[in-house]
């Protein structure tokens, strides 16, 4: 089932579970790592074991894991995402690429500047493959400065 699906049902019960148990946590970031990183046959094959631990544990140590899914009970796992408006005099990037539709979309209130082709990883970027993350911001600011 998707995970906004999930979220949407019972979005109280999981809260509860993550606030109250490390185990929860943990096991709810390995499934959404699992899923997020496909080209991989396990998580840990693209992103470093240590930095799954630490990003969970910054959830699990300020008790946000409940938070942070707010957007996804609220209408954003809904189809309520949409793109800003209003922001033409704002030069906007995108990392990854994406359909010709989702550029033509993005282009209607948005001044885009830098839409690579592409995606060297898989949903972690930074996490996976920071250098090319890195080389990617730098090429939007340097078509901005």
């Amino acid at each position: 089932m998707d995970h906004h699906a999930l979220l949407r049902a019972a979005p109280q019960t999981f809260a509860h579970g993550w606030t109250d148990s490390p185990i929860a946590v943990l096991a709810w970031m390995r499934q959404k790592f699992q899923e997020f990183t496909p080209m991989a046959r396990v998580p840990e094959d693209a992103i470093d074991r240590d930095q799954i631990l630490t990003a969970t544990s910054l959830y699990w140590f300020t008790g946000s894991t409940g938070t942070s899914s707010w957007p996804m009970y609220e209408g954003l796992g809904d189809g309520g995402f949409a793109w800003p408006k209003g922001q033409g005099k704002v030069p906007t990037g995108v990392y990854g690429g994406g359909s010709a539709l989702m550029r033509k979309l993005a282009a209607r209130e948005n001044t885009v500047v830098h839409w690579p082709e592409g995606n060297p990883g898989n949903h972690f970027v930074a996490m996976e493959v920071p250098e090319a993350h890195v080389a990617d911001i730098r090429a939007f600011f340097a078509k901005v400065r």
